[in-house]
């Protein structure tokens, strides 16, 4: 027994050691990177309420107020802890993201793990690790890393899966200090950035995978709290950042609803394909067409395709790991989609694929281990195993190279004017 409990704990010990040693080393050369004094840090990071220091008046000022169209209090109290060790270097800002990222990267172990064993799978910790290592390193990772002004996104998530496992904990237990935990570190989360209004439908998720059925009424009236909220952080967002106006919102000012739904599609196309191939990352990918302007017939292709892929791939796509990766994958996309109006002049953002890819993640590490031990062939075997493990370290290494694009304002401006320049 004793010999059974020390196995476990290295099951964990070793796999959290070797994501964060890679995670380290992969993002290391951000220590060195600059603020990005011309893409957002300059207003987002370099601001009053950062140099405003420890005080009642800054901190109160800090959660009173948005500050130019956003409100992410707990991520600006980041900033100031920072200002306050450091001043404005940057090595420490970026040491900061890293750790967030590090930890993230624990917790999705953690709770992939604890979800893959509770539908008794074997090989939980294998595929966890697998899950957990693309989401440490994957090249679509690192504008969230790199960018200092998207420290949000990690602090956000960082709550937000806290609060996952705060409510995997609840259903085990019963507990209600994990039920209110999980709804303090649902505020937390909302504090760093307003994606967070997506985690009671995430967390509906999780209870139907945990219990490997639709949650009961009894588990969908403790939720309803945390719906309720979430709707009214939603409405907060969109009428304190001006996104749109509930009273008059006039499609000629921007793109219609039907271009939005069209731009999804493409969207969701160009997501999926940045993470089986991440080539040609950009900062910024502006939206396909200008407004007013006709939509273009190559861009009706896209719903078509999905539509077709769907049709095809429907055998595959009703079994269970598939759906859990898509759902992974769709519920924490769709919020950045662009299908309500948000006020983005970009149609795609590396950044938004942060948890995201996690859905695909997870459905690339599970078929990936199902072809690899359906092969019988020791030969062939042997050759899967080692182009799955070339792929993963072409990963790390796009990653460290891509790291290089955030290291001053001028190598990021190059390379968003790079493929502006070859249109």
């Amino acid at each position: 027994m004793k010999l059974s409990r020390n196995t476990s704990k290295l099951n964990i010990v070793i796999p959290i050691t070797f994501l964060v040693t890679i995670g380290f080393f992969t993002f290391l050369p951000t220590f060195h990177n600059e603020l990005m004094t011309a893409w957002d840090d300059q207003w987002q990071v370099v601001n009053s309420y950062t140099s405003g220091g420890w005080n009642w008046e800054n901190v109160r000022n800090i959660f009173s107020y948005s500050y130019e169209g956003q409100y992410s209090p707990i991520n600006q109290i980041l900033y100031v802890f920072i200002y306050e060790l450091a001043g404005y270097d940057p090595a420490y800002f970026h040491g900061a993201s890293l750790l967030f990222h590090l930890l993230n990267v624990v917790l999705v172990f953690i709770i992939t793990r604890y979800l893959l064993e509770k539908k008794g799978n074997k090989t939980s910790s294998l595929l966890s690790f697998f899950v957990s290592l693309i989401f440490c390193i994957h090249p679509l990772q690192t504008e969230s890393v790199a960018w200092m002004s998207a420290s949000k996104i990690l602090l956000f998530s960082f709550f937000y899966l806290l609060a996952t496992f705060s409510w995997i904990l609840y259903m085990e237990r019963q507990s209600r200090i994990c039920y209110f935990l999980t709804f303090l570190l649902f505020f937390f989360s909302y504090g760093c950035k307003e994606q967070a209004v997506i985690l009671p439908i995430w967390l509906w998720m999780v209870s139907y995978i945990y219990c490997g059925k639709i949650p009961d009424k009894k588990l969908l009236v403790k939720l309803s709290p945390f719906l309720l909220v979430a709707v009214v952080m939603g409405l907060f967002f969109l009428l304190e950042t001006k996104t749109i106006s509930i009273l008059d919102y006039d499609e000629r000012k921007g793109y219609t609803s039907l271009q939005r739904v069209i731009f999804s599609f493409y969207s969701v196309t160009e997501y999926i394909s940045k993470f089986l191939i991440p080539y040609k990352l950009q900062y910024k990918y502006f939206y396909p067409m200008p407004i007013g302007e006709s939509l273009p017939i190559w861009l009706i292709f896209y719903p078509g395709l999905v539509i077709v892929a769907i049709v095809c791939l429907w055998k595959y796509i009703c079994k269970p790991q598939i759906k859990i990766g898509l759902a992974i994958f769709l519920v924490h996309i769709v919020f950045v989609l662009h299908i309500v109006p948000i006020g983005r002049n970009h149609i795609v953002a590396d950044r938004y694929m942060y948890l995201s890819i996690i859905g695909l993640a997870w459905i690339f590490s599970y078929y990936s281990w199902l072809l690899y031990n359906k092969i019988e062939r020791r030969g062939l075997k042997f050759f899967i195993g080692l182009l799955i493990t070339v792929y993963l370290f072409i990963l790390s290494v796009l990653t460290f190279k891509q790291t290089q694009y955030w290291r001053t304002t001028d190598a990021l401006k190059n390379q968003v004017e790079s493929p502006l320049k070859e249109k």
